[in-house]
C-alpha cells in the first residue's frame, strides 16, 4: 500500500498538485500530526480548527511550521478551505462524530486520530462514508490502527487469531483516580507538566481504564473480535509469557475463548513491575491451523507456549499522530484505510467512580466522577476456535 501511495505522491508532485489536509483539534496528536504533514512535499495542511486558536498559533510558531495553513475555530471555516481529507484529532468523542459526519457530508476523507468517538459510533460514520463515496480511516500509528494491521497480516497467513491487545497500567485503586489525584502516580514535575503540554485528564483517562476500553472497543469492532463475558480482566503479563497467558483457559490461559480483545498489565495488583512488561505496545497471540505452520512459529524464533501450539507477535511503540500521514495518504490518495471499523461488536459505558450527587454534571473522560469500564461484548461473529492439540 505504501509503495502504491508513494508513486501516487510522486505524480502529484510532477502535475504540481497537492492533497489538501484539514486539521480538527491541536492537542498533543494534532501538533505532532501537522510537524509530520508539514514536511511532505505534495501535502498541504490547508486548515486548523481548535478551540484555542491563539493558543494553537503560538505552539506553531514554536514549532516553525513552515505551511500551517489558516487557524480558526470555527469548524465551517475550516470546511470552506476545501480540504480532500481531515484528521480529527480533538479527543472529545460527541465533537469527533459531529465533525466525521460534517466532513462526510462535505466529501472529504476521514482519519480518526480519536479513540472516543470511533468507539462511540464509528461504525456508523463508515457505513455513512462508505455511501457518500469516501474513506474513514483509524489513524495509523494509534494503537488501534497498529492491532488492525496486525490482525490483517495474522488472517492473511491464515493464522488464528486468538487474542489482540495492548499493554496498560492496571492496579486495583486506579479506577478511582481523578485530575486532581493522578500526578501522584508519577515522577514528572510541574515544570515539566506546563512545557511539555500534559493534560491531567487525558493521563487519568489512560490509569482508571477508561483510554484502553476505548481503544479495544475500536479494535473489537473494526477485526470482529469478541470480549469476554466480563470485558477486559487485564492480567499482569511480560512479552515473553503472552502464548501461555492470552489463550484459551482449556489451555492453561486466562481467556474463556478465542478471538477476542484483551488488555495486559505492566504492574502486578500490588505495583511491582511486570519482567518484560509491554508497556503501551500492541500484541496479538496466534494459533496455527496445523502442525506444519505450527513448526514455523518455532524456526522462526516467535516466542511460543512450550508445546508450541500458540505464538505471540509484538509492536512495542505506539506511534500515535506521527503515523497520521500513512492514512492521509491511504485514504487521499488510494482511497484505502488503514483500520475501519464493521459494525458493532463492542461498546463501553460510563460508570460513576464515586456516588454521585442528585443533578450532578457528569464530567466525561478522564474526569473525576466516571471512567469507563471493560469492554463487554455487544454481539457480533462467532470467534474461531484454536486448533486441537
Amino acid at each position: 500500500m505504501l509503495t502504491a501511495a508513494l508513486e501516487r505522491l510522486d505524480a502529484l508532485r510532477r502535475d504540481g498538485r497537492q492533497l489538501r489536509v484539514g486539521l480538527i483539534g491541536f492537542g498533543a496528536v494534532g501538533r505532532t500530526a501537522l510537524t509530520q504533514l508539514d514536511q511532505i512535499a505534495g501535502i498541504q495542511v490547508v486548515a486548523i480548527c481548535d478551540v484555542a486558536p491563539s493558543t494553537a498559533q503560538e505552539s506553531v510558531s514554536r514549532a516553525d511550521i513552515a505551511h500551517p495553513g489558516l487557524i480558526t475555530d470555527e469548524i465551517d471555516v475550516l470546511f470552506g478551505a476545501r480540504p480532500d481529507v481531515v484528521v480529527e484529532a480533538t479527543g472529545v468523542p460527541l465533537s469527533g462524530v459531529a465533525h466525521a459526519a460534517t466532513a462526510i457530508e462535505h466529501g472529504c476523507h476521514v482519519v480518526m486520530a480519536n479513540a472516543a468517538a470511533d468507539a462511540l459510533a464509528g461504525p456508523e460514520l463508515a457505513r455513512r462514508a462508505r455511501e457518500a463515496g469516501v474513506v474513514y480511516t483509524l489513524a495509523q500509528g494509534d494503537r488501534p490502527a497498529i492491532i488492525c494491521d496486525m490482525v490483517a497480516w495474522a488472517r492473511a497467513n491464515d493464522f488464528i487469531v486468538v487474542a489482540a491487545g495492548r499493554g496498560t497500567v492496571h492496579r486495583p485503586g486506579h479506577h478511582q483516580r481523578t485530575p486532581d489525584t493522578v500526578w501522584d502516580l508519577f515522577t514528572h514535575t510541574e515544570e515539566e507538566i506546563r512545557a511539555r503540554g500534559y493534560s491531567a485528564r487525558s493521563f487519568t483517562a489512560a490509569v482508571d481504564g477508561t483510554q484502553c476500553a476505548m481503544e479495544m472497543a475500536s479494535v473489537a469492532n473494526a477485526c470482529g473480535l469478541v470480549p469476554q463475558t466480563d470485558g477486559l480482566a487485564n492480567p499482569a503479563c511480560g512479552a515473553d509469557r503472552l502464548a501461555e497467558v492470552l489463550v484459551p483457559s482449556s489451555y492453561g490461559g486466562v481467556l474463556e475463548r478465542a478471538g477476542t480483545v484483551e488488555a495486559v498489565s505492566t504492574i502486578t495488583p500490588d505495583g511491582m513491575p511486570v519482567p518484560g512488561s509491554l508497556r503501551f505496545g500492541a500484541y496479538l497471540t496466534l494459533s496455527a491451523p496445523n502442525d506444519a505452520v505450527a513448526r514455523t512459529f518455532r524456526d522462526h524464533d516467535l516466542v511460543t507456549d512450550l508445546p508450541g501450539r500458540f505464538a505471540s507477535v509484538v509492536r512495542p511503540i505506539p506511534l500515535l499522530g506521527i503515523g497520521v500521514p500513512v492514512s492521509v495518504l491511504a485514504a487521499g490518495l488510494l482511497g484505502q484505510s488503514t483500520g475501519v471499523p464493521r459494525g458493532f461488536v463492542a461498546e463501553v459505558a460510563a460508570v460513576a467512580k464515586r456516588d454521585l450527587a442528585n443533578g450532578e454534571t457528569l464530567d466525561g473522560i478522564g474526569g473525576g466522577n466516571v471512567r469507563l469500564p471493560p469492554t463487554w461484548a455487544r454481539g457480533g461473529p462467532t470467534p474461531a476456535a484454536p486448533p486441537a492439540p
